[in-house]
């Protein structure tokens, strides 16, 4: 007697943690291949799969939201990587759920809603032909010399079927901005100097540990202790290496952590840092986010922005890193970071300090550095972005949707 196999939800997802994709260049025309992916996906597209796929990625879904509430961010991130294909070893619990979110939202809109939309619309043709051309252009869409122009067709064909969505539902698609290759923007606080010749290693004699900004403090710091970077930072610092630290870094650098509300995971946590700053930090819900302006002591002054949840204490008579004079455009005094005794250990909540050409190059002179040249000016890049953004979003709809007079 022959026994038909099935497989459920739970055999799809030990599937899919086992068997890694393999991609080929199939040797059929484009138009036979999206015929057959169409006609594979209509044929086995019944509304029960649908409702069964979408049960799975509620429970999934849910599955993630359970995790970021325990204040488990490695288990959140392993469980959002097997909903999204975007690197999650970057992403706290909020980044995890809002990436969960918009997959939900997605797989529901085009794998549940969108076909039912259709068929009200056109029946069964209607479904067929979304499925055509959804599939047109997900799947062989994308632009290699084989398919440009079917992948044209389909890109242009899905803009007509979703200006007919907005017209239906009065929801419009503000644009989409094209992706740019070679643009040269920096990731933060990373000092890109690829193309700047080398410093050779006989010209620098001092060790810089720069620990950077981080999406979850608490959960990264516990992953430095557990690899022993912690005691290899301290042992470096006690070595006469100089150990820097911006936005969550400098936080690690202080004496304690204080999470009693659970921003960044279980309420009441409380974690001791690398105390090598006499400061105390405590998270808070709201995040700060503004564009600055900080002045040094000696009277420099330098740009940068703030994004941070937390507030930092220094205890009496630790020197600050500076005092940020500028805040999103109003004029404040606010003491920002702080500094050792010997001035080998220092950290701010300013992000894009090393931008700062004067101050990098002074910093990096201090430290040994006798090499001349700069890095590479990225406004020309920032502008060809904002250029395209421009172009691609509809910016008077933008406006009235942010109730401003101009973009």
């Amino acid at each position: 007697m022959e026994m038909e196999t099935r497989l459920d939800a739970d055999d799809f997802l030990l599937l899919k943690k086992n068997l890694k994709p393999v991609l080929y260049e199939p040797q059929v025309s484009a138009a036979t291949y999206a015929f057959a992916a169409v006609w594979d996906r209509v044929r086995f597209g019944t509304i029960s799969n649908r409702l069964a796929a979408l049960k799975y990625l509620c429970k999934h879904g849910l599955a993630i939201d359970q995790a970021a509430q325990s204040g488990d961010v490695e288990k959140t991130r392993y469980e959002t990587s097997m909903l999204v294909g975007r690197d999650t070893t970057v992403m706290d619990g909020a980044a995890c759920r809002r990436a969960a979110m918009e997959s939900l939202s997605e797989s529901t809109v085009d794998g549940f809603v969108s076909p039912i939309f259709w068929y009200a619309v056109l029946g069964l043709p209607g479904i067929v032909l979304f499925k055509v051309i959804s599939t047109m252009d997900s799947m062989v869409g994308f632009k290699t010399p084989r398919y440009f122009y079917f992948g044209w067709c389909g890109a242009r064909l899905d803009d007509v079927f979703e200006d007919f969505r907005e017209k239906a539902f009065g929801v419009p698609t503000l644009g989409v901005v094209s992706f740019l290759p070679h643009l040269n923007i920096a990731d933060e606080d990373a000092v890109v100097l690829d193309q700047v010749d080398r410093v050779g290693r006989a010209q620098i004699d001092i060790v810089v540990i720069h620990l950077p900004g981080t999406k979850a403090t608490m959960s990264d710091f516990a992953w430095l202790q557990k690899q022993g970077l912690d005691r290899a930072i301290l042992a470096a610092r006690k070595a006469g290496s100089q150990v820097v630290g911006i936005c969550g870094g400098y936080q690690i650098l202080g004496r304690r952590l204080v999470d009693a509300l659970g921003v960044e995971g279980a309420s009441s946590t409380v974690m001791d840092g690398l105390d090598l700053l006499s400061v105390e930090t405590h998270f808070a819900p709201e995040k700060q986010t503004h564009q600055v302006c900080l002045e040094r002591t000696n009277g420099t002054v330098l740009k940068g922005y703030e994004i941070h949840v937390g507030d930092t204490k220094l205890d009496e008579g630790i020197e600050p890193f500076g005092v940020i004079t500028k805040r999103s455009g109003q004029s404040v005094q606010i003491l920002d970071g702080a500094v050792s005794g010997d001035k080998k250990v220092w950290g701010t909540y300013v992000h894009g300090l090393f931008e700062n050409d004067d101050f990098r190059q002074q910093w990096l002179m201090q430290l040994g550095w006798c090499h001349s040249g700069s890095v590479d000016n990225r406004l020309p890049d920032y502008d060809r972005l904002a250029d395209a953004v421009e172009a691609a979003i509809d910016g008077d709809l933008l406006a009235q949707i942010l109730n401003l007079d101009t973009v």
